[in-house]
């Protein structure tokens, strides 16, 4: 019944909530990871990373967490509406026992797409895990201060106050891992480019990826 329940959510979201046009963009890196899964039987019940190409360009994540069972499923320039509409073939596969998702970064940065629209969307994919998946834990990752994208701080400061307030506010299992603190000053501006970002101001560098597995690892799930 449980598997029913979640598999009619995921066509109702898919059918009635996405653009399918926009999200087929993305179908060439979904069949990939379905091509990866054919080749590599999926792992159950670990960790998977879900997001953008904060995640996406993440390649020696592994290293950065050494005794942990972590499968990547990023992908470059998705949105979270992206993850919800593939969500049967990026999720499923793998019955995760935590989820650890970074989006928004892309989202926000669109003038047509409000914090509030954000939010609904995060409170969509924690609703369709909690049908999927009642004990999976989820963290979610603030949004980055990357500096090419100074215009839309304001919104995204605003979905991280939110973010924090909406996981706090849910009954167990979601957790908000703050990595904006962390990469600004005491001006709330983000440190000097080459601190934590590559040379493109938007992506991060080793050192961004140091201070992004410091965060999140103190939330994962030991065995």
């Amino acid at each position: 019944m449980q598997i029913f329940r979640c598999t009619l959510l995921i066509l109702w979201l898919a059918a009635l909530s996405m653009p399918a046009p926009a999200q087929e963009h993305w179908r060439r890196d979904i069949d990939a990871f379905r091509r990866m899964d054919s080749l590599s039987p999926p792992l159950q019940g670990g960790i998977l990373f879900v997001g953008s190409s904060t995640f996406n360009l993440w390649r020696d994540y592994a290293a950065y967490f050494p005794g942990y069972a972590i499968t990547n499923r990023g992908f470059g320039g998705s949105s979270l509406r992206d993850v919800l509409y593939f969500y049967e073939l990026l999720v499923k596969p793998h019955a995760p026992k935590q989820i650890v998702l970074y989006e928004g970064d892309n989202d926000l940065n669109r003038d047509d797409y409000t914090v509030s629209q954000f939010m609904d969307d995060v409170a969509c994919f924690v609703h369709l895990t909690r049908v999927c998946y009642p004990d999976c834990i989820i963290c979610i990752v603030s949004i980055k201060p990357s500096p090419a994208r100074r215009q839309a701080y304001t919104k995204y400061a605003e979905a991280n106050r939110q973010l924090k307030a909406f996981c706090e506010k849910q009954a167990h299992g979601v957790h908000f891992i703050d990595i904006w603190s962390l990469m600004v000053d005491d001006n709330d501006e983000p440190r000097a480019n080459t601190d934590y970002f590559l040379s493109d101001r938007l992506h991060l560098n080793a050192a961004g990826y140091a201070l992004l597995a410091a965060a999140i690892t103190p939330c994962l799930i030991v065995d």
